[in-house]
């Protein structure tokens, strides 16, 4: 059936609310490929003797399997719930005795939500939420949605970790997430503290919360988003992750291919090197490790290295696959996996091409290393928590973006400082609070929030041996601050240059530098930066397109700018304000109304002079301009 017939029957289809587990067997490629018919066979016998007995004693339904996934529908949330948390109490058990590089472990989503129920099969966004969720997690935990959380928490023995409000592909509105984990009451810590694995009852039950049980087959390079615990230990720099990279394995029979190996191990040493918020291990003690079959946990102490990325290539003919894996190195645990299927006979492409892929879903502020570092830091107690506790904190509730959030994130900074009061890097980041709180059309002073920004920011870069991060953050802030605040364009481009200097290959850093280009009537080489970022990042977040869209209109091409903002679901302040602009330059004034009048709901004293802040333009005839077409979309003038 074609793409189009399906989506006219599943306008026909029946929907209904259902709870949704999205599961997968963590590493299940390293597992087949080191031993395909055992693995197999485990996985036939744990479904057999553990898992279908426990989904007919709770009434589930199983929708589908595929592969090492399967898809099952619970009659309620709680009965799922209950079904999942046996079934991970009986897969501590099962891999007891079972060495660790050998056990199958599962990481799951779960998620409750509309569905669309069509011959059998479901679809929908609640199943695609499950699914992200899952995505998220790390190996052996449980993570919920809010929609899950709101229904299960005073009704089980659980109890719950917020991890914060998350962005996931495909969905337009952050999602509200929760590891889930025994309470003191359940049976499952016995378990754990005989076996030490707490982990395992998180995935248990997270299994259990969705309703709907799901181990999704994973093929594709983009969706796979690791999280590893990195718990702090004193001094902002010894907090940093450090990671080794081991030369990769030459799977061919070919051993002219290893250079190309070799290749993109250094490849992967040299770019992941240039990401300030990792310390890398050098390559040549990485490579002492060529040929052999170390024990993780030995090489991380070795190399203090709190991760290891490992691999392989295979070619035949023209085809190449690699594989690659981030294993914690304390526990030998694989908190990620991913494969590559390549084409061509350009080994330079191939290698650029994977490392970059690798580098993206490893690295940066989307990356599998930092989502850890960030839930890491929310799990912990308060009265534990370390300065880069602090900063991973503050800064993830700043790129979340709602007011609230901003609120809470100038809260955690102030006390931070309580704790830390000479703290640079915190300093820094609470002076983003006040700059964003601008930006994103929050404030009721702006003139107070960006004096405030650019006096902590350069309070905070005048303390001394701050950490390549905090320079970095530094640097980045003061690029903004310095046009939005000083109007000094010239300063604002050193201090950009500066930045990406130190994160050359951080999409997000990127794409909201681009602004400064803008605004300094560069606004050509604005577009290239953002499709830069979205070169780094192919998976880059929605509001890379309101950069677009910013960059278009103050190069004069509005209709593109409109093109830009249409591909954004949920409008937040700064799209309205450019859809009123580009719809108003083009003449299009009913649509550039409809955006006033949702700027209007946003705050209803909105006007014209009191977003003139927006808009920090080198030329004032490019600063008029985008007042005059505002005016032409009725903004109120004061």
């Amino acid at each position: 059936m074609s793409s189009v017939d399906k989506s006219t029957t599943l306008k026909h289809a029946k929907r209904r609310l259902a709870a949704i587990l999205a599961a997968d067997v963590v590493a299940y490629s390293r597992l087949m490929g080191a031993d395909e018919e055992g693995t197999l066979g485990s996985l036939k016998a744990h479904r057999r003797e553990l898992i279908n007995p426990k989904i007919t004693e709770h009434k589930g339904r199983i929708v589908k399997t595929t592969g090492d996934g399967i898809l099952i529908e619970f009659p309620s949330v709680v009965e799922a719930l209950r079904c999942a948390t046996e079934v991970q109490l009986g897969m501590i058990e099962r891999n007891a005795d079972v060495p660790r590089e050998k056990r199958i472990e599962f990481r799951a989503g779960v998620n409750v939500g509309d569905i669309i129920f069509d011959q059998g099969d479901i679809y929908g966004d609640g199943v695609n939420i499950a699914a992200r969720l899952e995505a998220l997690a790390e190996p052996g935990t449980v993570y919920i949605s809010g929609a899950v959380f709101d229904q299960v928490r005073n009704k089980l023995p659980l109890r719950y970790d917020f991890l914060g409000e998350q962005r996931v592909k495909n969905i337009s509105e952050a999602v509200r997430v929760y590891r889930v984990r025994p309470s003191s009451t359940s049976r499952a810590p016995l378990l754990l503290r005989r076996r030490g694995w707490l982990v395992a009852a998180m995935l248990l039950a997270l299994m259990a919360v969705t309703g709907v049980t799901y181990w999704l087959q994973r093929t594709s390079t983009s969706e796979t988003t690791a999280v590893l615990p990195m718990p702090s230990v004193g001094g902002l720099l010894s907090e940093q992750p450090s990671i080794a990279v081991l030369p990769f394995s030459n799977m061919s029979s070919d051993p002219a291919l290893e250079y190309f190996v070799d290749g993109i191990t250094e490849d992967l040493t040299t770019w992941l090197s240039q990401n300030p918020e990792l310390r890398v291990i050098s390559r040549t003690s990485a490579f002492a490790y060529k040929g052999k079959s170390p024990d993780i946990r030995q090489v991380g102490r070795e190399l203090s290295a709190r991760y290891i990325l490992e691999g392989s290539v295979r070619k035949d003919s023209d085809r190449v696959r690699i594989t690659a894996q981030l294993i914690e190195a304390a526990s030998g645990h694989h908190v990620w996996a991913e494969r590559y299927d390549e084409e061509g006979n350009d080994v330079a492409a191939l290698q650029d091409a994977v490392t970059h892929k690798i580098v993206s879903s490893v690295g940066g502020m989307h990356g599998q290393i930092r989502a850890a570092d960030y839930r890491n830091a929310w799990s912990k107690d308060p009265t534990k928590l370390q300065e880069y506790d602090y900063f991973l904190r503050i800064h993830g509730l700043i790129m979340r973006g709602p007011k609230e959030d901003l609120e809470q994130a100038r809260q955690v900074a102030i006390e931070g400082l309580k704790r830390f009061p000479d703290s640079a890097i915190i300093k820094i980041k609470l002076a983003w609070t006040y700059l964003n709180v601008v930006r994103r059309g929050f404030s009721d002073d702006p003139r107070r929030d960006l004096e405030r920004a650019f006096a902590l920011g350069s309070e905070g870069m005048a303390g001394k041996d701050i950490p390549r991060l905090g320079q970095m953050h530094g640097h980045w802030l003061m690029a903004l601050a310095y046009i939005y605040c000083k109007q000094d364009y010239s300063r604002a481009l050193d201090e950009r240059e500066t930045t990406l200097a130190m994160a050359p290959i951080d999409a997000i850093v990127h794409a909201d530098l681009s602004q400064t280009l803008t605004f300094a009537g560069r606004s050509m080489e604005a577009l290239a930066s953002i499709r830069k970022a979205i070169e780094l990042d192919p998976n880059y977040p929605t509001w890379f397109h309101t950069s677009l869209a910013e960059a278009y209109y103050a190069a004069g091409k509005s209709r593109e700018a409109v093109d830009e903002l249409s591909k954004i679901n949920q409008p937040a302040f700064k799209d309205l304000v450019y859809s009123a602009a580009s719809h108003a330059s083009l003449g299009q004034l009913e649509e550039a109304r409809l955006a006033v009048a949702g700027l209007q709901n946003w705050n209803s004293n909105i006007s014209l002079a009191k977003i003139r802040y927006l808009f920090p333009y080198r030329s004032d005839a490019d600063r008029q301009r985008v007042l005059d077409d505002l005016g032409k979309a009725s903004l109120p003038q004061g």
